[in-house]
């Protein structure tokens, strides 16, 4: 009776230091779509889009594993991010093979800016 117990005892030892063992999801992790454009909000993109007749929208997805995707006006490349380094590596949507580093900030409100060569790109994640 007394090895039965123990060996109960040792199971729920181990399925409690399994449980606690499990890795944090990022609050990063999601959909996230184009909130501003070099300083031009979502609304405004809207009206863009309503006068010119071309769509203007942009998607970021952020795996839990660290890849991702971003669709930017139908152009789509793979990436992968570091939230620890606040980077993400882009790759080139032509196929080229080539990868570019960009770095992302977080605001307050959980929006995530993209920033390179002077443009930025600002998503909001979708509810």
């Amino acid at each position: 009776m007394k090895k039965v117990f123990f060996a109960v005892m040792a199971a729920l030892a181990l399925m409690v230091c399994f449980a606690g063992c499990k890795k944090k999801v990022s609050p990063l992790v999601g959909t996230y779509s184009i909130d501003s454009l070099d300083g031009v909000s979502a609304e405004d993109l809207k009206q863009l889009e309503e006068v010119t007749g071309t769509k203007v929208e942009g998607i970021l997805n952020l795996n839990a594993d660290g890849s991702g995707d971003m669709n930017i006006m139908g152009m789509k490349c793979n990436l992968k991010w570091d939230e620890s380094s606040k980077t993400m590596t882009l790759s080139d949507p032509t196929g080229s093979g080539e990868e570019s580093k960009v770095s992302f900030k977080v605001s307050e409100d959980g929006k995530i800016s993209l920033t390179e060569d002077g443009s930025e790109m600002v998503f909001a994640k979708q509810k």
